[in-house]
């Protein structure tokens, strides 16, 4: 981040602009942090150093991660929530987000079935 001191924010790369965000977000510790992809046009050495910054929140910190992609998810989410299709699926373990990556489902749901 030390290159984006002296810059604009306008003059960031978007993925720059992203980390720059999160930072401020988390400098504020909030007791609860919402994030909408957040890894968006972050590549992934930024994932990996983002995904770290979020695994070292504090415990009394509330994190709600919203995602596409299960891969960004970060080991700090220790709880799952589904929608697919306007349903609302509760009790997705961890299991089933990482079998989802390598289980092609005939419904097209991204997740294994029950």
């Amino acid at each position: 981040m030390d290159m984006c001191i002296d810059r604009q924010f306008g003059s960031l790369s978007a993925g720059q602009q992203r980390l720059v965000l999160l930072c401020r977000a988390l400098l504020k510790c909030p007791p609860v942090l919402i994030l909408d992809e957040p890894f968006q046009c972050l590549d992934t050495a930024q994932v990996a150093r983002a995904q770290h910054l979020l695994d070292n929140l504090p415990n009394d910190t509330t994190l709600l991660f919203v995602t596409h992609y299960t891969h960004e998810i970060p080991a700090a989410v220790t709880q799952f929530l589904r929608l697919e299709k306007g349903k609302v699926y509760h009790g997705v373990t961890q299991r089933k987000i990482a079998l989802c990556n390598s289980v092609v489902n005939l419904t097209n749901s991204p997740y294994p079935p029950d």
